[in-house]
């Protein structure tokens, strides 16, 4: 679960900086940190890798916008259902195992930043105001650099283990 996306938290994360400070406010706030999951309540998104839809919202706002390819499809669908009047919950009955990142662990961190860098700018484009859409563009090749700097270094998976 987390809020809709910000243009301060993802600069931050573009810039890689959400890895060394992972307590600094903006990022806390849109990675929800301090929520307990034993309550089901209202949300702004929930993960797409376990998603539940009633037909009548599906009937209202149609399905995921296929110019997604990975990464903000389900974000954008739970604001287009936020604008038509419906909630988005979190239900804490449900479980299941996400394998976080095995659809991409062969792929390099040059190629996955790629991806995400497109998904981020379309949704900020199809969803935010113009100036934050530009902002992020203007961003993007540093991200791209700091991907191919992550991948030949090996940076943050040394971080993570940590």
């Amino acid at each position: 679960m987390r809020k809709f996306p910000d243009l301060f938290s993802h600069i931050f994360i573009l810039l890689k900086l959400h890895n060394f400070f992972p307590n600094f406010y903006p990022i806390r706030r849109y990675y929800v940190f301090d929520w307990a999951h034993n309550e089901t309540k209202p949300v702004d998104q929930v993960m797409g890798a376990f998603f539940m839809v009633k037909r009548d919202l599906l009937k209202t706002i149609g399905l995921f916008d296929k110019n997604f390819y990975i990464w903000f499809e389900e974000v954008d669908f739970c604001l287009r259902a936020k604008k038509a009047g419906w909630l988005t919950y979190f239900f804490s009955g449900a479980s299941i195992r996400h394998q976080k990142g095995e659809s991409f662990k062969k792929q390099s961190a040059l190629r996955k930043q790629l991806i995400f860098d497109k998904s981020l700018l379309y949704y900020f484009f199809k969803n935010r105001p113009v100036y934050e859409y530009l902002i992020l563009l203007f961003l993007t090749p540093l991200s791209i650099l700091l991907a191919i700097i992550v991948q030949l270094t090996g940076i943050k998976k040394k971080h993570q283990e940590l």
